[in-house]
């Protein structure tokens, strides 16, 4: 998907997005005398130099508002919210037969507060509390969480950024796009790409620590060390549910992960993200796994994942791309081994052989947006309407003597319209197409309201 992005690049290489002069002045005008993002950004703008505040209107709809919040200085309250209304209506698509009745659905899918803090010129916090489905309780599927809670303190300064920060805490795991970016306002679609929350675990963050900061201006990094995935949750439909979320995790399972970020001009970024989690546990820690007789066993079970994305914002144009891949070489002595209470490690149908975890998983997905008020001056809202494809499956390949379940293989068209009176409010509509190799298709429409702030 990757080779698509210098294309759409020369295409868009000669259109100028000058700012009107009257709009310039205004704009000017109302920008704040000095602002915490301005002297980060040291790489080209796409034609003439961008006010301050479309400058941070840019920056929020690449980036969400993490690095206001962080910059801003004493103690921030900030959050976002998303409230989504859903059609859903399934059935057996090229096999025939009826497709069910609708089934509608309302509910406030996320209430989130951050609190930011900044003790000194070098040392801030940064804390994350979720609520889901508004009620968290033992019989609903709400749910309430801290999806973000670390201490970064700059360790090496460069003009206009920290080149080197330490950072420590619960962090969210740097693969992907929205795993890190996921405010409302900040996507299309009213819930979250397919691909993004199911193969691509979301909102994935672990205990642990690294470093972040910039190589140079316009070149970031993430490099961290962390607690991973529990391999006795894993399902044949993805990794996610290994996620351990810094809830009394198993501190054995000890993941490496990194990305890498080059924003060479303003409002394009390519991006590489890879992992790697020993998942069977450290040699020296207490044995999770037995064999058919019961016995402890050690069991080495690698899993590594590759991911690579791009993203633009140009003249009203948004696009996006991204790739990723997930191999798991021993899933087959997970399969073979139990419990050490000796329940399965992964429930498999024995008359089918379907239902084991893959050896490989991958997906691909491909998004592409226009504001249809950017030719006009006269205004700063955004209507955008966008086209999303993915294709994504979870059992590409699996051990031998076992079925692959291709209900998990599913392509996905999204087309919708997003309309941003503001950067930081958006209402969204959508419509989603999903496509199973065996199985139920199935139509689903979407009606949401996100904000953030």
């Amino acid at each position: 998907m990757i080779p698509w992005l210098p294309l759409v690049c020369a295409l868009v290489a000669d259109v100028d997005i000058t700012v009107p002069a009257d709009v310039a002045a205004e704009e000017a005008q109302t920008a704040p005398a000095t602002d915490p993002l301005i002297p980060a950004l040291q790489m080209p703008q796409f034609g003439a130099e961008l006010p301050a505040n479309r400058l941070r209107r840019e920056r929020q709809l690449m980036k969400g508002l993490q690095a206001e919040r962080l910059s801003a200085g004493h103690t921030v309250i900030g959050g976002y919210a998303q409230i989504n209304a859903t059609a859903l209506s399934s059935g057996p698509g090229d096999d025939g037969g009826a497709i069910s009745d609708l089934a509608l659905s309302a509910t406030l899918r996320r209430l989130v507060l951050f609190v930011a803090h900044t003790f000194n010129d070098d040392v801030r916090l940064y804390t994350e509390f979720e609520w889901e489905n508004a009620i968290a309780c033992r019989t609903c599927q709400g749910a309430s969480e801290i999806e973000q809670a670390f201490v970064e303190w700059d360790l090496v300064k460069g003009d206009g950024a920290a080149q080197v920060t330490a950072r420590g805490g619960l962090v969210l795991i740097p693969f992907g796009i929205l795993n890190q970016w996921h405010e409302p306002p900040v996507f299309h679609g009213v819930n979250r790409a397919r691909l993004e929350e199911g193969l691509i675990p979301s909102t994935w963050r672990e205990l642990g620590g690294g470093i972040v900061g910039e190589l140079h201006p316009g070149l970031s990094y993430e490099l961290y060390v962390t607690t991973g995935l529990n391999a006795l949750n894993f399902l044949s439909s993805g990794f996610g549910a290994g996620r351990q979320n810094g809830s009394i995790t198993d501190a054995s399972s000890v993941m490496v992960s990194g990305r890498v970020e080059l924003e060479p001009v303003l409002g394009a970024i390519v991006a590489v993200s890879a992992l790697y989690n020993e998942t069977g546990g450290l040699p020296f820690s207490t044995k999770r796994f037995a064999d058919a007789t019961g016995t402890p066993v050690r069991l080495s079970l690698p899993l590594m994942a590759f991911e690579a994305d791009a993203r633009i914002r140009r003249n009203g144009l948004e696009a996006r791309a991204l790739v990723t891949s997930w191999h798991y070489p021993n899933a087959v002595d997970l399969l073979a081994a139990q419990r050490v209470d000796g329940s399965a490690t992964v429930i498999v149908d024995k008359a089918s052989r379907t239902g084991a975890v893959a050896t490989l998983m991958a997906g691909a997905q491909l998004e592409v947006a226009y504001d249809v008020f950017a030719p006009f001056s006269f205004t700063d809202q955004q209507l955008l309407p966008f086209a999303r494809v993915e294709f994504i499956n979870t059992q590409m390949a699996v051990p031998d003597d076992y079925v692959a379940d291709l209900s998990l293989s599913t392509k996905e068209l999204t087309v919708g319209l997003s309309y941003r009176p503001i950067s930081q409010v958006v209402l969204k509509t959508d419509l989603q197409l999903r496509n199973r190799v065996v199985g139920n298709d199935e139509v689903q429409g979407n009606l949401g309201l996100g904000l953030m702030f």
